[in-house]
């Protein structure tokens, strides 16, 4: 058969393989139909394999594996053992030393130019490895068969369990787990060293061997990190999906695979350690889809270990806390650094990781339901307010209540005249009561809202800035409340003559995303970046406003574009930021010679 209608079938058989039996013969017909040989020979594959298994964990069938190979290379195979996304592996025998090894071959169903290459630049990988870590590599090459030429890597065999199951059934007490774990970070550590990231670090890719030591397996999805390694070529596309739901990074889960670093594989060992001190999964994603599971993991924060344990409470949670924050920027930079804190917990001297204080615990979990707790704020309000009103003339003894009461008089009145004196009373107190809390940032929202609908936008302004610094104190700087505060207060600034300021705002949180319109932010998913874009709009109304309306025009149509490529809701017409987007594009038209002549900032 020629290389190009062999070609056509392993894409066909690729595409058909894992679909249900009974509507694998039409997909053929379809796929086929022109080309009568193309279609006998998927037939002959599809044959050979077993009906294809759609278990989450278990790869489908391939006919390479139901045929049972009697030989790889000059190895002869005992049995198949296991099987991953992108190759099986067979416990072998090499017929001159009589030693035993673990061959992985490339699965048929996934043969292209790039998983050879994968598989082939593993083998190189592990090849260049010498730590008792590391399974150690004896031969790659590649082995004839009925389907075609396929590469395969022999390593050594290891008889042992999985580091979960084996810590189940041989380490009962926590400091024997630790001193275990704290040999898996030494050997990703190494591998780090050599510039190498896993990127698939789990319970199933490290074996305990019968002397109870680690040993790392599975590198086929790893990543180098050295810029000239050829290895980069094979580098993951931005919104390609690598790992293991449940140890992947977030940054991982939320497409960024290419860019995910050491730091991805500290998340992974963070994750295995709480398990393994727990004695629980931390997530279990198999009832989910896969885009839901991904979601969860990039968006959902892990809890702390003493929730489970509280006896874990101390070190070892402030270690694990580290290791499995959702920002990269505040994990441990390498295996490393988080083998040494290990290292020095078993050892009973004090580790770096900072210690997870009764104010952390709080913000973590304002943040885990910052949605019930907006909406117990809001009723606490609004009872706050009606009890001020009815007896604010013996209940007002205090500075916080003041505030309260002051608050009332804004909300109950509907003419700005009446509301002047009362606001300017809020500023007043705010100083002297230093609240920075929820009631400031819902009382000043309210108050700015009310300044916007009363057209006084130097006055919501005011209010919108108190309420971005209460929301920078009880939110972190990158959730979607920092962002909105920002972008109120900024659009308010617009309004208000302050558009330069808002420029000088603007400008620099949208770097610390590496945002632009073109691009989007690498490190925010959907939301954020349509929260972010938003943010882009208000920057270029300021340009406009400060005299630079050509800059702003083409500022605005690339924010457009953007726009138009995310999935938004469109169901109920043309989506309302596009919709805004358009109008202020109108409105700079339209006023454009004004714009340049008369720049108001």
């Amino acid at each position: 058969m020629k290389q190009e209608s062999w070609d056509r079938v392993k894409e066909a058989f690729a595409a058909i393989c894992e679909l249900p039996e009974g509507e694998q013969s039409p997909q053929l017909d379809t796929l086929c139909a022109n080309d009568p040989e193309v279609r006998a020979e998927v037939s002959r594959m599809l044959k050979h394999a077993s009906p294809p298994d759609h278990d989450d964990h278990t790869p489908p069938s391939d006919p390479y594996q139901a045929a049972g190979p009697q030989r790889i290379g000059p190895f002869d195979i005992l049995e198949h053992i296991g099987s991953g996304a992108a190759g099986m592996v067979y416990r072998a025998r090499d017929p001159i030393t009589k030693q035993q090894l673990a061959v992985k071959v490339l699965r048929l169903a996934v043969d292209s130019e790039k998983a050879r290459r994968r598989i082939q630049y593993e083998g190189e990988i592990l090849a260049g490895f010498d730590h008792p870590g590391i399974a150690r590599v004896h031969q790659v090459g590649t082995t004839t068969t009925e389907f075609g030429t396929l590469p395969y890597i022999a390593m050594e065999f290891i008889e042992g369990e999985p580091i979960d199951t084996y810590a189940e059934n041989h380490l009962p007490d926590d400091h024997s787990r630790v001193a275990l774990m704290a040999k898996v970070c030494d050997a990703v550590a190494f591998a780090h060293h050599r510039g190498v990231i896993h990127r698939d670090l789990k319970p199933a890719n490290i074996l305990i061997d019968r002397s109870g030591n680690p040993r790392l397996l599975d590198f086929g999805i790893a990543k180098s990190t050295e810029e000239t390694h050829d290895f980069d070529t094979l580098s993951t596309r931005a919104g390609d999906i690598l790992g293991t739901p449940g140890y992947m990074s977030p940054e991982q889960a939320g497409g960024n695979a290419a860019n995910a670093d050491t730091r991805a594989d500290v998340y992974a060992l963070g994750v295995i350690l709480y398990e393994l001190l727990t004695r629980k999964r931390l997530s279990n994603f198999s009832d989910l889809p896969l885009l839901a599971a991904l979601e969860a993991v990039e968006r959902k924060d892990p809890p702390l270990v003493s929730a489970a344990c509280p006896h874990l409470r101390g070190p070892l949670e402030a270690i694990i806390t580290k290791a499995m924050d959702r920002n990269p920027r505040r994990r441990y930079d390498t295996a490393a650094a988080l083998a040494e804190d290990l290292h020095r917990y078993l050892e009973g001297t004090a580790v770096h990781a900072d210690p997870v204080s009764s104010a952390y615990r709080c913000r973590r979990y304002i943040h885990r339901h910052r949605s019930v707790l907006a909406i117990a704020t809001a009723v606490f309000t609004v009872l706050a307010i009606t009890l001020v009103f009815q007896w604010r003339a013996n209940q007002i003894t205090s500075a916080n209540n003041e505030f309260l009461q002051s608050m009332t008089r804004i909300i109950g009145t509907n003419e700005y005249n009446h509301m002047q004196e009362d606001i300017e009373q809020l500023f007043v107190l705010y100083p002297k009561t230093k609240l920075e809390t929820s009631t400031d940032r819902v009382a000043f929202d309210m108050v700015g809202i009310t300044m916007q609908k009363l057209q006084q936008p130097a006055v919501a302004a005011r209010a919108y800035a108190i309420a971005l610094k209460a929301t920078y104190k009880l939110y972190d700087r990158d959730s979607q409340e920092a962002v909105r505060a920002l972008q109120v207060y900024t659009e308010a600034l617009c309004m208000s003559g302050g558009s330069q300021k808002a420029i000088d705002l603007l400008t620099p949180e949208l770097t610390r995303w590496e945002f632009t319109p073109q691009t989007l932010s690498p490190r925010a998913g959907t939301h954020d970046n349509q929260r972010l874009l938003r943010l882009a709009m208000t920057l270029a109304e300021a340009k406009a406003r400060v005299g630079y309306p050509d800059e702003a025009r083409d500022d605005l149509e690339r924010i457009l574009a953007a726009q138009v490529s995310l999935p938004l809701d469109t169901s109920a017409g043309e989506h309302s930021d596009i919709k805004d987007a358009k109008e202020m594009l109108a409105w700079i038209n339209r006023n454009f010679d004004d714009l340049m002549a008369n720049p108001n900032r």
